[in-house]
């Protein structure tokens, strides 16, 4: 005797009700369950299809029929339905949860059952009729989620089924094939009867350093479409640990089997870096990608959380063909309503994008729910397409299926490589374009869960090290710049400031490799400390090549005995400096170099050794004529240089002959021409800032940390509760006309007296001066609890109006924001169309919203002990990254060069020159061909999204310009006028402009 007929019995009562919704061993139970009866030897034993019936009402007839039961929610038989169908001469097969117990099971009972215990023996493509049966299903699935009746020809399908079942059995290979190849055919022919395009399957394979040995050569090998999704890293790294691997993805990519989805050299955490830092990162990654494949990368994704609005631009400007708008760890993104889009981001620049979230592939549950994923698809978008995600070698069995299905006939979709997707497929013409708001980094959790040393105060650092670095760049440009333009032999001495020969490459290569600085404890290939002698290289050179005799400052101290007495190593020193001065027959001077694009007025010390102060006028504009160590202010212009030195007039001379404007600390105010600053004499922070025009009171801050709710507090809207502001000791640290600083100390404290942390606040004010500068520290008692976003040391901002528009820094720019939790290492700006109150955050990334008028900024979370920071408030700044970019960890956002130097006909110069102050050049590079430099490079960055003409100009008169990618192809020839580059540039636009000077014959 032998089976008469195969049946499952499933928790529904028809087909359009059949269980997609299960999920883990449920989903892989029931799927088991269905494909287990497809085995070619019980089809052959049995002669007809397997059918279904209700695990709620089973077929009274039981016998000669094997009935196998899921292990799923919901699959319940009568009581004594089990007994009843043994004592009636059937089988029921139950609480078996995979595929291979099942078959096992079923093919031995059908044994028992046979007179002659025939030996189970090996039958051809037994895989093939499992993926038969799954595309059954799916087909009839879909067909009904499509809104269609079946049109499967029953009949046919089950005797082309069953004739392949036969000749496996028999070990015909070419007619099991035939057969199989038929049976597939007729469901692709239903498919077409609904949908007669192609659906596309893209298999995504995620690969990592430790998964790319033999599991990742075996895939590759079987010559089924993929697409890698590897870092230059990863790249690097299989190059050196696995070259066979290595030499297998070059083979695939040859044959186009695979296609190679990356970009990044590492996986850095773009959303908080400036754009030159993501730049950076694509080119380090397309090295790495031309080193070992021998090409640059077409399609950009990452794994790891990373989107940005400004991606789109940068990716089209190297050259990208599409870009993968998903990411795999946590964190938020924006999905557009289609799966193929054309991505646009800031500046109006869109690259084809691929936007459709990967299904697992090792997750039954995808394969299960595949007919509806499908349906929704097909219904939706312009082009249907699933992608699926996985590990080398990590796959369900039931993927396996899916792959052999599409291996035979595209009866669900054929997978694709990105390539064949891009080259067969048409645009949908929809453009998806979204702001910031839409994007949240995971970043601040992972760090907490992570247990990330330091976490708020190493992303300031990592910001404080990234301008440096980009000052290094602009140093080492400009003196190349002026090095060609004097004497083109002069270039040779000079062409080692060239960036790729310095650390700065080594510092983008580490913030890939980590995602992040971590701070002066990795210095495997750089400290701050060398990164600024790299600076001061580089500005010493600049200030040779502007004429002057450079002095070692550790030189001066040679010879000199170091003494315990501060006064008596100050006398010494002074000394040691008149006699420098005297021997030379020049005079002593400070040359001030300023590296960003638009002018910049600075605050700085004079040096001791001065006999007498600077006199007012050209770049200084204010000077101190008392005070030890005394104290200018000087404007520097955009790109160039300011020099001072010493003055005709005693500073007890001038006090005596001028009058001597009030001091800008008194009492507990601060006052220069732009606002009035309070400081509580309870707390020590900032209890106003008001201007001078509308009299407002604009802003209020102070520290704080936040407490966890109460034990009975209970409702979502509960006000959050914060610790109180002490002062013990409020002084004024610095009163002149040119510089008014107070000191506070205090503790913050609860209610009941406990103190949380100790806090220094230093708030200072120069003349001339749109910042208030803070310098805060504070000395971690408790620690903050495990959430980041509810426990927490901040300093809180208030301002009166709830209606001001807010807007926050993305990669240097202006971009109105409304939500919550924010990320803006930069600057935040509070205003409306009269005013602007400017927030300088100084590195500190992530800002939290309490409810319409107040704001925290984070400080200091779990894992930070003692805090430093350096913030701002700004009012009415013409340009609020520009000004950011002031406030630093490392000293004053321009450089000092203590230098021997008869004064110039000018005292002060600029080399570059961009007339719009809301366009910052973010990076200036030399055009150098040969031996010569013929002309400058720049990229230019938009920041509060007006479009118009910009005007570059430069020390030399330009001839000619163009427009290029950031690949380096040319995009547009640009207008000169008057020596000028004029580019126009749409808002938040980010170009790159070659400007060249005739060359010398």
């Amino acid at each position: 005797m032998s089976f008469t007929q195969l049946t499952i019995l499933l928790p529904c009562h028809s087909l359009e009700d059949f269980p997609l919704y299960h999920t883990g061993e449920d989903a892989a139970a029931l799927l088991a369950a269905w494909t287990a009866l497809w085995h070619p030897t019980l089809l052959a034993a049995a002669n007809r299809l397997p059918t279904w019936g209700r695990c709620d009402d089973p077929p009274e007839d039981v016998a000669g029929r094997l009935f196998i039961l899921p292990t799923t929610t919901g699959c319940e038989l009568a009581k004594g339905y089990g007994q009843r169908v043994k004592e009636g001469g059937g089988v029921l097969l139950r609480k078996l949860t995979t595929r291979d117990e099942l078959v096992n099971a079923a093919l031995a009972a059908w044994r028992e059952q046979q007179e002659s215990k025939p030996e189970l023996q090996a039958v051809l493509r037994v895989d093939d009729f499992y993926a038969l049966g799954l595309c059954y299903l799916w087909t009839e699935l879909l067909t009904r989620r499509m809104r269609y009746m079946s049109i499967v020809d029953e009949a046919r399908f089950s005797e082309l089924a069953l004739e392949a079942a036969h000749a496996s059995a028999t070990n015909d290979a070419a007619q099991t094939a035939e057969q199989l190849q038929a049976a597939f055919n007729l469901l692709l022919q239903a498919r077409h009867h609904f949908y007669p395009v192609d659906t596309f399957l893209l298999d995504m394979t995620l690969v990592v350093p430790n998964v790319a040995g033999a599991a990742l050569r075996a895939e590759l090998a079987t010559g089924r479409p993929t697409t890698l999704v590897l870092s230059g890293k990863t790249l690097d790294e299989i190059a050196k640990h696995e070259p066979e691997t290595l030499a297998a993805i070059r083979a695939a990519l040859e044959a186009g089997t695979i296609s190679v989805v990356g970009g990044d050299w590492g996986e850095a955490e773009l959303p908080l870096l400036e754009c030159e830092t993501i730049l950076a990162q694509l080119k380090a990654g397309g090295k790495s990608w031309e080193q070992h494949l021998g090409r640059l990368p077409e399609f950009y994704g990452r794994r790891r959380f990373g989107l940005t609005p400004m991606l789109p631009g940068i990716l089209r400007g190297l050259g990208y063909r599409a870009a993968w708008h998903v990411t795999l760890d946590d964190g938020r993104f924006p999905e557009p309503t289609k799966s193929k889009t054309e991505w646009e981001g800031l500046g109006s620049h869109a690259i084809p994008a691929i936007a459709k979230v990967p299904f697992d592939a090792n997750d039954p549950a995808a394969m299960l729910s595949l007919p509806e994923k499908l349906g929704e698809t097909m219904d939706h978008d312009h082009v249907a397409l699933l992608c699926f995600a996985h590990w080398p070698g990590q796959v369900s069995p039931f993927y396996e299926s899916l792959r052999r299905a599409t291996a035979i006939a595209p009866v669900v979709g054929k997978f694709a490589t990105w390539r064949e997707f891009f080259d067969e497929s048409a645009s949908s013409g929809e453009f998806s374009c979204f702001t910031a708001d839409q994007y949240r980094s995971p970043y601040l959790w992972q760090d907490v869960v992570r247990k990330r040393e330091k976490p708020t105060w190493s992303r300031k650092f990592e910001q404080g090290i990234i301008q440096l670095n980009i000052r290094n760049k602009i140093f080492a440009a400009l003196t190349q710049l002026i090095a060609g333009r004097l004497d083109p032999g002069l270039l040779k001495k000079y062409r080692r400031l060239q960036p790729q020969h310095s650390a700065d490459v080594r510092i983008d290569r580490h913030l890939s490799t980590h995602g992040h600085i971590p701070g002066d404890e990795v210095g495997e290939d750089w400290t701050p400390r060398e990164l600024q002698e790299l600076i001061r290289g580089s500005s010493h050179s600049l200030a040779e090549l502007l004429g002057a005799n450079v002095v070692d400052y550790f030189s001066v101290f040679e010879g000199l005995e170091i003494e315990t007495d501060d006064e008596a190593f100050n006398q010494a020193s002074l000394a040691a400096w008149r006699k420098l001065h005297s021997e030379s027959g020049q005079h002593p001077g400070l040359l001030l170099l300023n590296p960003h694009g638009h002018r910049h007025r600075v605050g700085i010390e004079i040096p001791t050794y001065w006999e007498c102060p600077p006199e007012v006028g050209g770049p200084v504009i204010a000077v101190e004529d008392r005070g030890f160590p005394a104290r200018a202010v000087v404007e520097i212009p955009s790109c160039g240089f300011a020099w001072i030195g010493p003055g005709s007039v005693s500073s007890a001379a001038l006090s005596k002959r001028a009058k001597t404007p009030p001091p800008i600390a008194s009492e507990r105010q601060l006052f220069n021409e732009f606002m009035q600053v309070t400081i509580s004499e309870q707390t020590g922070a900032v209890v106003g800032v008001r201007d001078l025009k509308s009299r407002g009171n604009r802003l209020s801050q102070q520290l704080a940390f936040r407490l966890p709710p109460l034990p009975e507090a209970n409702s979502w809207d509960d006000e959050p509760r914060y610790t109180t502001m002490v002062a013990d000791k409020i002084e004024i640290t610095y009163a002149t006309h040119v510089l008014g600083e107070f000191t506070s100390k205090g503790r913050l404290v609860d209610d009941d007296g406990q103190v949380y942390a100790k806090f220094i606040q230093k708030t200072r004010l120069w003349t001339g001066s749109r910042v208030l500068e803070l310098e805060i520290s504070l000395e971690v008692i408790e620690q903050p609890k495990a959430d980041p976003w509810n426990s927490y040391y901040a300093c809180r901002w208030a301002w009166p109006d709830e209606t001001m528009d807010i807007y926050r820094s993305v990669h240097e720019t202006s971009q109105l924001t409304n939500a919550k939790k924010l990320e803006a290492p930069h600057f935040i700006e509070i205003g409306d169309e009269k005013i602007r109150t400017t927030l300088l955050t100084g590195g500190h990334a992530f800002h939290l919203r309490a409810g319409h008028r107040m704001l925290d900024t984070l400080l200091a979370v779990r894992g930070d002990t003692i805090i430093g920071s350096q913030l701002g408030i700004g009012i009415d700044v013409p340009c609020a990254a520009m000004a950011a970019r002031q406030i630093t960890d490392f000293g004053s956002a321009v450089d000092s060069v203590e230098c021997v130097l008869a004064q110039p006909g000018n005292a002060s110069g600029w080399l570059i020159y961009v007339d719009v102050r809301t366009v910052i050049a973010t990076a200036i590079e030399a055009v150098i061909r040969g031996e010569r430099v013929v002309g400058a490079r720049l990229r230019l960055l938009e920041t509060v999204g007006l479009a118009g003409p910009v005007n570059v100009a430069a020390f030399r008169e330009f001839t000619s310009a163009r427009r290029v990618r950031f690949s380096g192809e040319p995009e547009e020839e640009l207008e000169i006028k008057q020596g000028r580059a004029i580019v126009h540039l749409a808002g938040y636009d980010w170009a790159e402009i070659e400007a060249m000077w005739e060359e010398k014959e």
